[in-house]
């Protein structure tokens, strides 16, 4: 419980105190302080803002949009990571008002994506960021205990794979169908896009940078192909997460699990969580030789 009075006198000192700041971040928050302190925020000078969290309650939702939408005139950069699932709220982008001078925007991978509202939102867009992330590490442990015969376990990863993270498969066969013409047309300046992913198993938002995993394309002037990907830095991701998929060997099962249940290790369960990302990944990146010269 929240003393309301003292956190909300506390809030309106801090909205006083902001007046030079550029660069706001705010994660893991809890919906109570949203809706009492971000309506308190004064910050004119504000050009990055980075929400990230998830929406217990409508009205933290609100104070979030309320705040963007006061300091869109000023923005240059905006992260936007919500989850919205359980109030069953819209994509929050799509609530925004124009955002003139944002050239960075960062949001969830969108259920139902309106490639021209990017270029409505944000007319001077150069960069956009499609983000994912999940519990990826225990999903692949709990798909492990299930397995009853180890010869079964990659193909039973992989179809739990494409039924777990179904709505980042649909997105990516989106993206490829009209996405990237969508938004080459309602986006003029828009240089690059990037999906990334990353796994939260060890606490939301814990993962550290080095464990996002991205992929990207670059806007090109082959007219049938806008954008290109990104062949140093997809192979790289892929590579990595290659190689952590076969960093733990298949090991012969005891007796005990033959009749029981397996066990499943951490290192286990983490190379598992990587051929999962890769799986993931590859419906993204298409690799092949005619993706590469944009054929």
């Amino acid at each position: 419980t929240y003393d309301t009075a003292l956190l909300g006198s506390f809030a309106q000192r801090l909205g006083k105190s902001l007046y030079s700041l550029r660069s706001l971040k705010v994660f893991g928050f809890e919906d109570c302080a949203i809706k009492l302190i971000l309506p308190s925020l004064w910050m004119p000078k504000l050009r990055s803002l980075k929400m990230v969290g998830c929406c217990q309650q409508k009205q933290s939702q609100k104070a979030i949009l309320t705040l963007i939408n006061r300091n869109r005139s000023q923005l240059e950069e905006l992260e936007l990571n919500l989850w919205t699932d359980v109030i069953e709220a819209e994509d929050p982008v799509t609530e925004l008002e124009l955002l003139p001078k944002v050239t960075r925007l960062s949001q969830r991978v969108p259920l139902l994506p309106t490639w021209r509202h990017f270029g409505q939102l944000c007319p001077l867009l150069e960069e956009l960021t499609f983000v994912y992330d999940q519990d990826i590490a225990l999903n692949a442990a709990e798909v492990l205990i299930d397995v009853e015969d180890p010869s079964e376990e990659a193909e039973m990863l992989a179809e739990r794979t494409k039924h777990i993270y179904r709505d980042a498969v649909r997105f990516a066969a989106q993206l490829h169908a009209g996405g990237f013409e969508g938004l080459a047309q309602s986006c003029p300046h828009l240089k690059v896009i990037r999906f990334k992913m990353w796994d939260n198993s060890f606490g939301y938002n814990s993962a550290p940078a080095q464990e996002h995993f991205s992929i990207s394309w670059r806007r090109s002037e082959n007219p049938r192909r806008p954008f290109l990907r990104n062949s140093h830095e997809n192979n790289a991701t892929r590579t990595i997460l290659e190689e952590r998929a076969h960093a733990v060997h298949q090991r012969e099962w005891t007796e005990e699990e033959l009749e029981e249940g397996r066990d499943v290790t951490e290192e286990e369960a983490m190379a598992a969580a990587a051929a999962a990302m890769l799986q993931v990944m590859r419906c993204f990146d298409d690799a092949s030789l005619e993706a590469e010269l944009g054929l």
